[in-house]
């Protein structure tokens, strides 16, 4: 019955509700954008006209932390679009009708469910390879116009869960400017099955590709459940590439 209701009338209202949601997270995440991008500006205006800084380096270190502020705002403004086409509709009456007419609010915001699916895809996607390198390239641009050391400060006690949480990379210390972790502990997992692999290293370095583990104890689970322990001065794994 809701699929004879629905027809051609149910597919005009998913689609303006779409487009209406979309113009909205549109304008939002072009505001927030703005506003951070404005704010980190401005705070580090003193130090960047203290040390003369070209105007055009200034405007390329804006640029490129641009695409980082859009990703970090993407949920917020996709929330903001949602929320305020719905209160349109419901401060409307139209929200009302639409369920009146038995069209249910599952089947109405369907593409908007398969857009946020989407969006949550690409975020996760695009949190590695071009953000990663447009950010060290903005730490080095800010580090040559101030002679300070790059803006992302070295991170102490660190914890990251890669490949859909099948490897866990834990460090003592990552020292982003050198590309380098230390007192690593690895973890390399499958889902239902336990730790398949540990790896235990002084220190690792970024190749530009992957890892490679200096000083590395991989310990590795065999099949009958008991444990091997193998030493290698150089270790690297084209997998461990987060």
């Amino acid at each position: 019955m809701h699929g004879s209701r629905l027809g051609r009338p149910g597919w005009m209202l998913r689609r303006q509700l779409l487009v209406s949601a979309l113009k909205r997270f549109l304008g939002g995440e072009l505001f927030l954008v703005g506003i951070m991008v404005l704010a980190e500006l401005f705070s580090s205006m003193w130090k960047l006209l203290a040390m003369e800084a070209a105007l055009g380096d200034i405007l390329r270190w804006v640029g490129a932390g641009i695409p980082a502020r859009a990703l970090d705002v993407l949920p917020v403004a996709l929330l903001f679009g949602v929320t305020l086409s719905l209160a349109e509709l419901h401060a409307d009456g139209e929200f009302l009708a639409i369920c009146s007419s038995g069209i249910r609010l599952q089947s109405l915001s369907t593409p908007l469910i398969i857009f946020s699916i989407a969006l949550g895809g690409f975020i996760l996607v695009s949190g590695n390879g071009f953000l990663a390198s447009v950010g060290r390239e903005r730490d080095r641009l800010y580090a040559s116009m101030t002679g300070q050391k790059s803006q992302s400060r070295q991170a102490s006690n660190i914890s990251i869960l890669a490949r859909s949480g099948t490897i866990l990379y834990r460090a003592g210390y990552y020292d982003p400017k050198e590309e380098r972790l230390a007192d690593v502990d690895l973890v390399r997992r499958e889902a239902g099955k336990g730790p398949l692999v540990r790896i235990l290293a002084k220190s690792a370095r970024w190749d530009g590709s992957r890892w490679e583990f200096r000083d590395a104890r991989i310990y590795t689970r065999l099949p009958g459940g008991s444990w091997a322990e193998e030493r290698k001065d150089l270790y690297a794994d084209p997998i461990l590439d987060e």
